[in-house]
């Protein structure tokens, strides 16, 4: 058993189809949202291999930096997203009345005969 450990942990090749497989197995067991998951731990898992490749050095620091930026990016679009919510909202609301109003134009005639013939 501590050979096999051992060679796992050693080989690049087999850590990699390790960590596949683990995902593969938790990609089919569990629903949508942990699938979504899996896609992006993967890109990234995917993205940084790629660095590291590339430049040993100065993966590092570019990883480090792709994180910021993130982070600036998802602060960005965190704020933008609650403006559009707010505004979305206040726009629903102003729909229903401007409805509420034309359905009351439209049966306020038929309402008035109704009125009359009850008389």
């Amino acid at each position: 058993m501590e050979e096999i450990i051992k060679y796992v942990t050693s080989n690049q090749l087999t850590v990699v189809a390790v960590f596949l497989s683990v995902c593969l197995i938790v990609w089919l067991l569990f629903g949508k949202f942990f699938k979504i998951a899996m896609v992006a731990i993967l890109l990234i898992v995917g993205l940084c291999g790629y660095l590291y490749m590339k430049d040993p050095a100065t993966a590092g620091e570019k990883i480090g930096n792709f994180w910021g930026n993130v982070k600036e990016k998802t602060v960005k679009v965190t704020e933008s997203s609650s403006d559009v919510y707010t505004k979305g909202k206040e726009y629903i609301e102003k729909g229903k009345k401007i409805k509420d109003e034309a359905v009351e134009g439209i049966f306020a005639p038929l309402k008035k005969e109704e009125e009359e013939e009850a008389q």
